[in-house]
């Protein structure tokens, strides 16, 4: 039975990892379409994207998978700066 927990909540793990990542992804995805509607002066773009942002993070994912994407965020970070450095 302890076999069975410990694959649940590895499964959970790899799951809320993979939200967090694909999350990351989106975020860095439609911050970059707001910061190029910004210097394109594309207003309804960058409206687009914010609007979106916003839902996503209150709406779909929550505050689990936005708290999870930031940590996934800082530990890769802190990765890339090790072998940078």
């Amino acid at each position: 039975m302890e076999e069975i927990a410990d694959c649940r909540s590895v499964r959970e793990i790899i799951k809320t990892f993979a939200w967090s990542v694909l999350f990351i992804m989106l975020l860095a995805f439609f911050i970059n379409c707001a910061i190029v509607a910004d210097e394109l002066n594309m207003g309804i773009l960058q409206y687009i994207s914010i609007s979106i942002l916003s839902f996503l993070e209150e709406k779909f994912w929550g505050i689990k998978f936005f708290s999870h994407s930031l940590n996934i965020l800082g530990i890769l970070t802190f990765i890339v700066a090790l072998f940078v450095n």
